[in-house]
């Protein structure tokens, strides 16, 4: 053999399969290295959407996503700020709708997000979409406990160094034309005996968790919007009662009047435990929606209740959409 002939080795057909895959393999990991920069690719079908859902100048709109046994609710301001209300479960799949809903919208700051309840059911997907959105600013309930459940341990781990204030009485946004506030629970001041903080930082068990939960009334105008977290019906009948013995609430020099509430969102699910007919005998809402899961669906009464006076709605059927504009309100799924 000639000396050149035996300088020339030519490289194993299989050597070369091997350094073919790891070449496309290193290509791609470079290139999910550089969309994750940008666009998480865990949801990168939530990110890749067109922002072409967007509400109308002027118009208020309320949307009550589809996550099943959890809740979530986002709304959109007419000045275009956005609040988003609890995430669901945390679920790959019902963040991953939150997300889309939110980049449908075109939303890339959320200027205030609540968690309503310490429950993983609201907190764990707030949590997740926080970890992608930022927010300006959270309420939160006030619980010594960061490590109370999976959900709330996590979301208070995403939300460090956020500005947090306290979901509680006469706390909320009071813009001139539209806001929200928090009727209950009572003022983290009262840690009373029996007050409602002090139940859950003293005895969490899950009646004191659902009764410290979030009732949060949002308006546009004269139109208002309530929704009743995860009361049960003690807490409720105590809400209203309340509301009428003194004639309306008032906070940061607003009144609130409850009898401008054109939409009710059920307590819980809309649970045996959480039935109440004297909020519907009171506010007589237009408007009744209820986050239900097929699995786990609402109670009889509380539909029966709701449907005395509202056209009833249930995110089972999927989202559910109010829009609210120059005083009058329509809902749709």
């Amino acid at each position: 053999m000639k000396k050149s002939e035996r300088g020339k080795r030519s490289i194993p057909r299989d050597l070369k399969i091997f350094f073919i895959i790891a070449a496309v393999f290193a290509a791609f990991t470079a290139v999910l290295f550089i969309i994750n920069i940008f666009t998480p690719v865990k949801y990168l079908s939530a990110f890749w959407v067109i922002a072409d859902d967007k509400p109308q100048n002027g118009q208020m709109r309320v949307r009550f996503l589809s996550v099943d046994y959890g809740d979530c609710t986002l709304v959109e301001f007419p000045d275009g700020k956005v609040l988003l209300i609890d995430g669901g479960d945390g679920s790959y799949a019902h963040s991953k709708t939150v997300l889309k809903a939110l980049n449908r919208s075109g939303v890339d700051k959320i200027e205030y997000a609540v968690c309503s309840s310490v429950k993983s059911l609201r907190s764990a997907g707030l949590a997740e979409v926080l970890k992608y959105k930022k927010a300006d600013k959270l309420y939160a309930p006030y619980c010594v406990s960061e490590n109370i459940t999976d959900g709330y341990k996590k979301l208070r781990k995403v939300v460090e160094g956020v500005n947090t204030e306290y979901c509680e009485y006469g706390a909320g946004v009071f813009e001139e034309d539209y806001g929200f506030c928090f009727l209950s629970p009572g003022t983290r001041l009262n840690q009373g005996e029996g007050s409602d903080y002090y139940l859950l930082n003293n005895d969490p068990s899950e009646q004191n968790i659902d009764n410290t939960s979030a009732a949060i009334y949002i308006y546009c105008g004269d139109t208002g919007v309530l929704l009743l977290g995860d009361l049960r019906s003690s807490a409720q009948k105590k809400l209203i009662s309340d509301y009428n013995a003194l004639g309306g609430f008032e906070m940061n020099g607003k009144k609130i009047q409850l009898d401008n509430v054109a939409l009710v969102k059920a307590a819980n699910h809309g649970a045996e435990y959480a039935q109440c007919s004297e909020i519907y005998d009171g506010l007589k809402p237009k408007y009744t929606v209820i986050s239900a899961s097929g699995d786990m669906p609402p109670s009889q009464q509380v539909i029966s209740d709701a449907e005395r006076y509202s056209g009833l709605f249930m995110t089972n059927d999927g989202t559910v959409t109010a829009i609210i504009d120059n005083g009058n309100i329509r809902v749709f799924n």
